[in-house]
């Protein structure tokens, strides 16, 4: 097979890297800052902040488990952040759960939060990012449904409006980063193809050359025997 019919497995490895070193940073930074954001459990959720602390805690060790895992066995790197992004969905549908009326609104807006950068930051096909944010989206409506007094509509209020105008993010943000990160790669591995044929013509061409002198040389040898053969039978 040539090299250049080579080429889309070669984009679709690199992607694949690409994906490990933003998922690798994504995970990191899941595992420290989640609980973290956490402490503000106590202010906001009174006789439950123990609990939902140690969810958080309980859910970053789960992730960096999952993640370790997954390393080892050779999982494509968007399943460790797929994992990620619902397990602090099913974290935060707690904390909506139980949280008061007043408060939902700043756990909707860490929902929010989480959609905006791990859209951001990780490299997911379209498909991807709509089954994670809908799943984030059923996710806190079914919490808030199920542990307040309320329906869909107070829900909209309480910021379920901008949880569900969010969906833009998820619906152009993956498509650009995917399309841009898939021409980076495309056009990188080309003109490294190029330099790598570059190179090798290169080769080619001081191997033709030295063997252009080596044949001179031995023309010149000839040449200068032969002047002088016949200048001895002079």
């Amino acid at each position: 097979m040539s090299t250049a019919g080579k080429l889309p497995n070669r984009v679709e490895d690199d992607l694949r890297n690409r994906s490990g070193i933003y998922a690798n940073a994504l995970i990191w930074a899941t595992v420290f800052a989640f609980p973290l954001i956490g402490i503000a459990d106590y202010i906001l959720l009174d006789d439950f902040a123990n609990m939902g602390m140690s969810l958080r805690v309980g859910a970053s060790i789960l992730i960096f488990l999952f993640y370790q895992v997954g390393k080892k066995k050779d999982w494509h790197p968007n399943v460790s952040i797929n994992i990620a992004f619902f397990f602090m969905q099913l974290v935060l549908g707690f904390e909506v759960y139980v949280a008061a009326q007043s408060m939902v609104m700043y756990f909707i807006f860490q929902v929010i939060a989480l959609v905006i950068v791990y859209n951001a930051v990780a490299l997911w096909s379209l498909k991807e990012a709509l089954i994670q944010y809908l799943l984030a989206v059923i996710i806190i409506a079914g919490a808030y449904v199920l542990g307040k007094e309320y329906g869909i509509d107070q829900f909209l209020k309480s910021g379920g409006a901008l949880l569900l105008l969010s969906s833009i993010i998820p619906l152009t943000l993956p498509t650009a980063k995917f399309s841009a990160n898939r021409l980076t790669s495309r056009k990188t591995l080309q003109l490294q193809q190029t330099l790598n044929e570059l190179k090798i013509k290169n080769q080619e061409l001081q191997q033709t050359k030295e063997a252009l002198k080596r044949i001179e040389k031995k023309d010149s040898n000839r040449i200068r025997v032969a002047i002088h053969d016949l200048n001895n039978r002079i």
